[in-house]
């Protein structure tokens, strides 16, 4: 996470980026989750502020994107693409491996994400950490990002 959220910053930060439109949801959205890691309930209730809309239908939307993060994440996330060419080339395997390695570990140093499409489907399956994708994933880049290594 870049920063840890600052409702005063946030506003400011919605005000020079955003109109304060309803259009503007899922943008502003996308931004604070971009510029904090998650969407925490004092951003929601900033972002519906800044927009006019209600609180209910920022949360709403907000939690009805599997990408949309509503709860802080561990310093380590690991996301595995779960669209259809890296379900076809084992991803459903590399997630399961990757909730029992976590389950197994005891420790909530590492998050485990499914992923919807990464569009890197020549390439599939695909997993990402750090902000940086994996082509052709196997168990092992899986390990090496549950122990916060670096991968290929």
């Amino acid at each position: 996470m870049k920063e840890k959220m600052n409702k005063e910053r946030l506003a400011e930060l919605l005000r020079e980026n955003f109109p304060s439109e309803r259009s503007f949801l899922l943008p502003v959205l996308h931004f604070i989750h971009e510029e904090f890691g998650f969407l925490e309930e004092s951003a929601l209730e900033e972002a519906a502020k800044h927009l006019r809309v209600p609180v209910s239908e920022v949360w709403g939307s907000a939690t009805s994107y599997t990408e949309l993060r509503t709860r802080e994440p561990s310093g380590n996330v690991v996301g595995i693409c779960t669209g259809l060419s890296c379900v076809l080339k084992g991803a459903h395997d590399l997630l399961s491996r990757a909730n029992k390695l976590a389950r197994a570990s005891g420790s909530d140093n590492t998050t485990i994400e499914e992923l919807q499409c990464g569009f890197l489907c020549g390439v599939a399956p695909v997993l990402r950490h750090n902000h940086k994708w994996t082509a052709h994933a196997v168990e092992q880049d899986v390990i090496n990002a549950m122990e916060g290594g670096t991968h290929p």
